[in-house]
């Protein structure tokens, strides 16, 4: 499993450096389309080889590369989020990416609720491994159906006389100049210092949501000594409390109070500190559960920070961006594991929560970073409205300026 997910983020970010310049002039759709179409084949191909049981694990790694070579989830994201961001407007894009993250949480209470009902359906461990892949395959075929006949594409490709769309033509050096050129030229007020805060900051965040999610049942075995039945219990039970707290807060804040999402990280990101420490001090069942539904809000973080983004560059470039935001959040798993990995292994014979306190100084960096951005913005707005007030002013010492230099 762990070289099939160095692999998937390795080649996810080969991809991303040429897909997103190509869907910025090509589309969006093809790169909703292909993903799907990989993870397709891969669990139609899991469902043959999961009753061959004499296969080599070589040939399950084989199979992992359909997926991987199609684009993963690293280029399916940043078509989704490029196309969601095509479509709307940014008064309603944060609920709109909103819905997107908690249909997502949704689809995984789902599988903690369906799953233990298919095992106790199951006559056997082979049946279930059956029903678990005709599952998973039926769901993304009819995904997959769903975007060729209902989504619209939102990106006109516009071709020369003796120019016809290709996807041989995405493997260009000049795709990956021009996310360069896009990505690192200097934008006013401060835009592309933002840009690489809130990269920074994305990287963080999900480093610290993935190290919470792979350790947490460890640490609740071990001091709580709790089943996977309780586990999952508590998970799906912080699963539909992150839907309808998500839902409500960045509706409230973004509807009815009109705040940007930036305060709604900074919110997130005050939260998961507290909690974080909270979950660090717990000894029983009610306090884990408590301290675990303080941080729910984290799921609303990643959309937060990607309508951010999406109003310091042009529409034309969110292909590129998003590949760029993609990419980072494939390397975040890498940073995960090694670093959550290394606590676990300090604390795991004295006291295995004490690694929230990880999480509690990440997300403490997160607000300070988040803060920061704040301060920019709000030092940005007060110089513009200075210049709207004094134009006057502005012209008469433009004036006296070229006078000196005469």
């Amino acid at each position: 499993m762990l070289v099939k997910s160095i692999l998937d983020s390795v080649v996810g970010i080969f991809l991303s450096f040429f897909i997103g310049p190509w869907m910025d002039t090509h589309g969006r759709k093809s790169f909703l389309v292909l993903p799907l179409c990989g993870y397709s084949c891969y669990y139609i191909a899991w469902l043959i080889f999961a009753k061959i049981t004499t296969a080599s694990p070589i040939y399950l790694l084989v199979i992992s590369l359909i997926p991987m070579l199609s684009g993963g989830l690293v280029v399916l994201f940043a078509a989704v989020f490029s196309y969601v961001t095509d479509i709307t407007t940014e008064s309603n894009r944060g609920l709109r990416m909103t819905y997107l993250s908690t249909s997502y949480v949704l689809a995984v209470l789902l599988g903690y609720l369906i799953s233990p009902l298919l095992l106790w359906l199951c006559s056997s461990d082979d049946t279930y491994t059956s029903v678990i892949y005709v599952i998973a395959a039926g769901f993304t075929l009819l995904v997959l159906y769903y975007v060729i006949l209902c989504i619209p594409e939102t990106v006109t490709f516009v071709a020369c006389d003796d120019e016809t769309p290709s996807l041989l033509q995405i493997f260009s050096f000049d795709s990956i100049k021009q996310m360069v050129k896009v990505v690192f030229v200097n934008r006013e007020f401060y835009g592309l210092l933002i840009f690489g805060i809130i990269c920074f900051v994305i990287t963080i965040e999900l480093s610290v949501v993935l190290g919470d999610s792979n350790f947490q049942y460890l640490i609740l075995r071990k001091v709580l000594n709790w089943s996977m039945d309780d586990y999952n219990f508590y998970s799906a039970s912080l699963c539909a409390s992150s839907i309808v707290a998500s839902l409500l807060v960045m509706w409230l804040f973004t509807k009815v109070l009109r705040v940007r999402e930036l305060w709604v990280a900074l919110l997130i990101g005050v939260m998961g500190c507290y909690s974080s420490i909270c979950l660090g001090l717990s000894h029983s069942n009610l306090d884990f559960y408590l301290a675990g539904n303080l941080g729910v809000l984290k799921v609303i973080f990643s959309p937060a920070m990607k309508v951010e983004v999406s109003r310091i560059f042009p529409a034309q470039d969110m292909g590129k961006i998003f590949s760029i935001v993609s990419i980072i959040e494939a390397i975040a798993p890498l940073i995960s594991f090694v670093c959550y990995t290394a606590v676990y292994d300090s604390v795991i014979n004295d006291k295995p929560q004490h690694l929230s306190f990880l999480s509690a100084s990440c997300w403490l960096l997160i607000t300070l970073c988040l803060i920061l951005i704040i301060t920019i913005q709000h030092c940005k707005r007060e110089d513009v409205d200075e210049d709207l007030l004094n134009p006057n002013e502005a012209e008469i010492n433009h004036n006296a300026d070229n006078l000196v230099n005469c």
